[in-house]
């Protein structure tokens, strides 16, 4: 039993290796379709969604119809897909950063350095104050 694990150990890492590449490639798909049908949706154009919706569309038809691709070629299409979809998802993010009124041009990174990495509008100094539910330690 142990020389049958060692025998299919090489057989069984390449197919996790196509397993995690074939849905990072998918999760990514469906990640930008959500943000997309989300509320970044109601913030860009028409035509920059209908763009972005058909390569999300395309490319998830091109995974179901490719399942036994290799790897390497979901691995090539994630970049080629990333490639097509970055212009336009950093269009469809500054047109709804624009928006959002108060800081003309998006958001100032720098606003974030002094936070310790806290959410915009979280305070880094007292983080639960207030009524909420409070959390204890159980040992």
């Amino acid at each position: 039993m142990v020389s049958d694990a060692e025998k299919y150990k090489a057989q069984d890492e390449e197919a996790k290796k196509k397993i995690e590449a074939k849905n990072g490639l998918e999760g990514y798909c469906f990640g930008v379709r959500n943000s997309v049908n989300g509320e970044l949706g109601s913030k860009i154009d028409a035509a920059d969604k209908d763009a972005i919706l058909k390569i999300v569309n395309d490319t998830l038809a091109w995974i179901e119809s490719n399942q036994d691709a290799s790897t390497a070629d979901f691995e090539a299409k994630q970049k080629e897909v990333e490639g097509q979809l970055m212009p336009l998802m950093q269009k469809a993010y500054q047109s709804a950063a624009g928006g959002a009124g108060g800081m003309p041009g998006g958001v100032d990174p720098s606003m974030f350095q002094n936070m310790g990495g806290a959410a915009p509008g979280a305070s880094a100094a007292h983080p639960s104050s207030g009524s909420g539910p409070r959390v204890e330690e159980v040992d």
